[in-house]
C-alpha cells in the first residue's frame, strides 16, 4: 500500500498544485467580475453553460475516453499510435458534421430548451469552442495515462492563466461583457491548439482504421447519453429555475456553483491521480482487498471534511470573494458543497465500472437520476426557489452515488469501509448543525476553527483515517521540502 499511497499523493501535488493555481485566479477574479457583471448577466452565463456542457458532451461522441486504455492495456508501440492517430481523425470529421449541424438547428432547439436566452452570437462561439477542444482533451489524456502529472499540471495552469487573461482583457477592458466571457473560451481553445499538436505529434501516426474507430465508439460511445443525462441532472436546477426565479436569483445560485467548484476540484485531482493507478493495478491480486479500501476510506474522510469547512465559513467566502449585492449567494453554499462531496465518493465506483469497461449501464443511471432530479427540482424549486432547487441538487448527487455504488461493486469485488464513510458523514452534520447556532464575527470564526478541530480530531479518534496513512500520505511533500527525492515502492 505504501508505494500506492506514494503515487497517489505524488501525482495529487502536482494536480493540486495546478488545481490550486488555476481556482486561485478564478477566485481572486471574482471580485472584479462581480463588479462588473450583475447578478441578471451572471444568470445569463449560467444558462449559457448549460449549452455549453450539452455541446462538449455530444462532440466527439465519446471517442476520447478510449485513449487511457491504449496505454492501460499495453497496446504495442506502433498499433497505440496509429489507434490516436485514428480517433484523432474521427474526431474532427464527426465534429465539423456536428459543429454545422448545431448551427442549423441552435435557434429551434435553444428556444425550446431556454426560451430566454438569445442564440446568436452566443451558440455559434460555443459550438466553435467544442470543435476545438477535443485536442486538448486527448493530449491531457495521454499525460496522465502515463501518469506525467507535472507535465500535465504545468500546462493545465497555462492554460487557465491564458484563460483569465483573454477573459479579463475580453470582459474589463474591452468591456464585451457576457460575450466577452464567452468568447475568451473560444479564443483559448485556438490558442492550445499549438501545444497540443506538439504533444500528439509524438503519440499519433496518421491512419484510419475503420474497425479501431468503432471500437472506440462502442467504449466511448455510451458515455454521451450517459453525459448528456448526467450533465442534464446538474443543469436540470438553472433549466427549471428559469420557470420559478428571477435571472439576478439564478446568478447568485450560480455564483454559488462557482464556489463550490473549488471542493469539485479536489474531485478532480483525486481522480486524476488515481485513475491511471487504478486501471493500470486492479487487475492485481490483492489489490481490491488490500488498496482499494483504504484509498476509498481516506478520500471520502477528505471530501467530507472539505464540505465541513466550506459550509462553516459559507458567509465569509462569499463575503470575501463577491461584490455586497451577491451575499445571498451563502443560503445556497452549503448544500451545494455536500453534493460536491458525495461526487468525490462517487469517484471510485465509477472506475470500478470503467475498468471493467461496462460503460454501456452508465446511461441507465444517470437517466435514473436525471429522471429523480428533474421531479425533485420542479418540487422543491416551485416552492422554495434556488434553495429548493439546491437541496434537490444534493438529493440527486446522492441517488447517482448509491447507484453507482451498487454496480460498480457488483462488477469489482471490494470491501467497502462502511463504518469509516458513515462516521466521518454523522460527525460532520453534528459540526455543521452546530455552526448555525455561531452569530458571525471574530469570536464566532474563532468557534468554526474550533468546531473543525473538533472534527478532525473526531475522524482520527474515531479510527476514519489513521496518523500512520497521515504520515506515509505526507512523505512526499517532506522530501520535496527536506531536498530528498521520495522512493515510490511497489505495494
Amino acid at each position: 500500500m505504501t508505494g500506492i499511497s506514494r503515487r497517489i499523493a505524488r501525482q495529487s501535488g502536482a494536480y493540486a498544485a495546478a488545481a490550486i493555481g488555476g481556482s486561485a485566479m478564478g477566485l481572486v477574479l471574482l471580485p472584479v467580475y462581480t463588479r462588473i457583471l450583475s447578478p441578471a448577466e451572471f444568470g445569463l452565463i449560467a444558462l449559457l453553460d448549460v449549452i455549453a456542457l450539452l455541446l462538449t458532451t455530444g462532440f466527439s461522441l465519446g471517442v476520447t475516453a478510449m485513449v487511457p486504455f491504449y496505454y492501460a492495456d499495453a497496446t504495442a508501440l506502433d498499433r497505440r499510435r496509429r489507434c490516436v492517430g485514428t480517433l484523432l481523425i474521427g474526431i474532427t470529421a464527426m465534429n465539423v458534421v456536428l459543429a454545422v449541424l448545431v448551427v442549423t438547428t441552435a435557434e429551434i432547439v435553444v428556444s425550446a430548451l431556454l426560451p430566454s436566452v438569445p442564440v446568436w452570437p452566443f451558440v455559434p462561439v460555443l459550438a466553435a469552442t467544442a470543435l476545438l477542444e477535443p485536442y486538448w482533451i486527448v493530449a491531457a489524456a495521454v499525460l496522465q495515462i502515463e501518469e506525467r502529472a507535472t507535465a500535465h499540471s504545468v500546462l493545465t495552469f497555462l492554460r487557465l492563466l491564458v484563460a483569465n487573461g483573454l477573459r479579463i482583457i475580453a470582459v474589463v477592458v474591452l468591456g464585451l461583457g457576457v460575450l466577452g466571457f464567452v468568447g475568451a473560451g473560444l479564443a483559448t481553445a485556438v490558442v492550445w491548439l499549438l501545444p497540443s499538436a506538439v504533444l500528439l505529434r509524438r503519440e499519433a501516426t496518421w491512419a484510419f482504421m475503420p474497425r479501431e474507430l468503432w471500437r472506440a465508439l462502442q467504449v466511448g460511445g455510451p458515455t454521451v447519453p450517459n453525459n448528456l443525462l448526467s450533465y442534464g441532472f446538474r443543469a436540470a436546477d438553472r433549466i427549471v429555475l428559469e420557470r420559478f426565479a428571477t435571472r439576478g436569483e439564478i446568478g447568485l445560485y450560480y455564483m454559488a456553483l462557482r464556489i463550490a467548484d473549488v471542493a469539485r476540484l479536489a474531485t478532480d485531482v483525486f481522480i486524476s491521480s488515481w485513475r491511471p493507478i487504478f486501471f493500470k493495478e486492479a487487475g492485481r491480486a490483492g489489490f481490491a482487498e488490500n488498496v482499494v479500501p483504504v484509498v476509498i476510506r481516506a478520500s471520502s474522510v477528505a471530501f467530507i471534511g472539505l464540505f465541513v469547512v466550506g459550509a462553516l465559513f459559507a458567509p465569509e467566502m462569499v463575503g470575501l470573494l463577491t461584490a455586497p449585492d451577491y451575499a445571498g449567494a451563502a443560503l445556497y453554499l452549503p448544500p451545494l458543497l455536500a453534493a460536491m462531496a458525495l461526487k468525490g465518493l462517487y469517484s471510485t465506483p465509477y472506475l470500478m465500472i470503467w475498468f471493467r469497461k461496462k460503460t454501456s449501464y452508465l446511461p441507465l443511471l444517470s437517466a435514473a437520476t436525471l429522471a429523480f432530479g428533474l421531479v425533485a427540482t420542479f418540487v422543491l424549486a416551485s416552492r422554495w426557489g434556488a434553495w429548493g432547487a439546491a437541496i434537490a441538487y444534493l438529493l440527486s448527487w446522492a441517488v447517482l452515488f448509491a447507484l453507482t455504488l451498487g454496480l460498480g461493486r457488483r462488477l469489482y469485488r471490494a470491501p467497502y469501509p462502511w463504518r469509516a464513510v458513515a462516521t466521518a458523514s454523522v460527525l460532520a452534520a453534528v459540526v455543521v448543525v452546530m455552526s448555525t447556532f455561531v452569530e458571525p464575527g471574530f469570536g464566532g470564526a474563532a468557534i468554526k476553527l474550533g468546531l473543525v478541530a473538533a472534527f478532525a480530531g473526531g475522524i482520527v479518534g474515531t479510527g476514519c483515517v489513521r496518523i500512520s496513512e497521515l504520515r506515509s500520505a505526507l512523505a512526499p511533500a517532506r522530501a520535496a521540502w527536506s531536498g530528498r527525492p521520495t522512493s515510490l515502492v511497489a505495494p
